[in-house]
């Protein structure tokens, strides 16, 4: 996967435009566009996902926010989608952001087929750890009736010879 080469900044470029007030959106695009070196929007808000920068998450809350970009945006070559590129590279962060935060769509393929989540292959045990349980945590908060949290119940069970044992199980 090609990983482009992105300018170093101290500061976000999110924060001088925001705070600058007489900074139109026009603007804005052209100093993310200039940041994360591409020439769309779209383009900018998935190299964020994947450039592992701090910044990128106060950028990105800019693009959906005053931009209006789509967190669920698929680049029209590979299909690949911010938590793609995000998980590809191992941004844990950043994968942290898209699922709880803004909400990114887990079930997305891209144009081989693959979800956001088969990017985890090629990380290592740690990283792939953690991602898969992120998606575990998103899973149960979006369908808590499917996926309900595991508690500890009251029980009661008949031992084979008629004894009445109670017991706790999770």
């Amino acid at each position: 996967m090609y990983r482009p080469t992105f300018l170093s900044s101290a500061n976000s470029v999110t924060h001088e435009a925001v705070d600058d007030m007489a900074m139109d959106v026009a603007g804005l695009t052209r100093n993310l566009c200039a940041t994360y070196q591409t020439t769309t929007l779209a383009d900018a808000f998935l190299a964020a996902a994947i450039s592992g920068w701090d910044e990128a998450i106060d950028d990105m809350r800019v693009m959906l926010n005053i931009l209006q970009m789509d967190v669920n945006y698929q680049d029209p070559v590979r299909g690949l989608t911010a938590l793609h590129g995000a998980i590809s590279y191992g941004h844990l962060s950043m994968v942290r952001f898209l699922l709880h935060e803004c909400v990114a769509e887990i079930n997305i393929q891209d144009h081989n087929g693959n979800f956001a989540l088969d990017r985890v292959e090629n990380l290592d045990p740690i990283t792939r750890v953690a991602i898969v349980n992120e998606y575990i945590r998103v899973s149960r908060i979006e369908t808590p009736e499917e996926n309900p949290p595991r508690r500890r119940e009251e029980f009661r069970s008949t031992h084979k010879n008629g004894v009445h044992i109670h017991g706790r199980r999770c």
